[in-house]
């Protein structure tokens, strides 16, 4: 994708989330970008935000940790104000080594335990 259809989709990105926050609505900054975008998913987030989420992968822990490290840069925490979406038992164990919010992945779960 060119840098340009990108930084188009992160404005509108920032813009809906400038417009929910004048609603009342808190935002979190949605971490889950290509890595090429992830400096530039930052555009608009002052330093100091504390408030993240992000969607992790079983194979992708590296991702994971990389968005950990952006969520600790910007918000000047040890321990970021980070939710994280799957990546099932290791993911769940970052989290909780880095006190981090972890959701199980709903779909996940059920087939696990057998109910789909």
């Amino acid at each position: 994708m060119p840098i340009a259809f990108g930084l188009q989709l992160l404005y509108k990105k920032r813009w809906i989330a400038r417009w929910l926050q004048e609603c009342g609505i808190r935002v979190w900054v949605d971490l889950k970008v290509s890595e090429k975008y992830r400096e530039l998913n930052l555009l608009g987030v002052p330093d100091g935000y504390n408030a993240f989420a992000t969607r992790c992968y079983a194979d992708n822990l590296t991702g994971l940790a990389a968005d950990f490290d952006i969520a600790r840069r910007v918000s000047g925490l040890d321990r970021p104000n980070m939710l994280v979406y799957g990546g099932g038992r290791q993911a769940k164990e970052f989290c909780v080594k880095h006190g981090l919010i972890y959701s199980e992945q709903f779909m996940i779960s059920k087939r696990e335990e057998g109910l789909l």
